[in-house]
């Protein structure tokens, strides 16, 4: 099961410098579908928060990202996924899109919360939401950039929102609704909800992709 490799050298902060200058400069364009494409094929929400070492920079992991993307294509039950970091950046981890829950609970058992107190000194946090529907507006020309996922409890998202990607109905634990949307980037996400008090987290999306079928 994918950890990611970060040892603190000197020669890593190098290496995520270049990564920071190189993201920065990414260009994200989408495209609004015609007609928005809902779909209830995905059960199950999991979004997972890994302590981030205080010397790996955004560019270093998201690097690391992307050398996982294989093992994570292959892995059974599992759509899609949004390489994640919390708004602070404290945190790396990701948000998946599952079949059905045994398929994540297979993934997230107990060796994987070993695992990453082993790795990174605190157990990893695992939360799941259920999944009512998923609703795409457009489409990016990459899956590589600096999307934005905001959790609210806002249900009237509107979806002609400059930069809005995708619209997730969810139920968490406690059966309580809430929504996730997918954004362009931060400032179309911060645009939108500048004058909301209901919004519960934010997070960072450098790389989004899609997994087995």
């Amino acid at each position: 099961m994918a950890t990611l490799s970060l040892k603190p050298l000197a020669s890593i902060f190098v290496f995520s410098v270049v990564l920071m200058a190189c993201n920065s400069s990414e260009k994200v364009f989408i495209t609004p579908l015609k007609t928005a494409i809902t779909s209830s094929d995905n059960h199950v929400l999991v979004i997972t928060k890994v302590k981030k070492p205080w010397y790996a920079w955004r560019g270093l992991v998201a690097g690391k990202m992307e050398e996982s993307i294989p093992e994570y294509q292959a892995i059974h039950g599992l759509s899609k996924k949004f390489y994640s970091f919390t708004a602070n950046h404290n945190y790396f981890g990701g948000i998946y899109l599952w079949k059905e829950k045994t398929d994540a609970e297979k993934w997230f058992n107990p060796t994987w919360f070993e695992r990453t107190e082993k790795k990174y000194g605190k157990k990893g946090e695992v939360l799941y939401y259920t999944i009512e529907k998923v609703t795409e507006y457009a489409t990016p020309n990459q899956p590589k950039g600096r999307f934005w996922a905001v959790i609210s409890d806002e249900n009237s998202v509107n979806s002609e929102a400059k930069g809005l990607l995708t619209l997730l109905s969810l139920k968490d634990a406690q059966n309580k609704s809430c929504f996730l949307s997918i954004w362009q980037n931060e400032d179309s996400a911060k645009n939108y909800f500048k004058d909301s008090k209901q919004i519960h987290e934010e997070f960072d999306i450098p790389l989004i992709i899609t997994c087995s079928k």
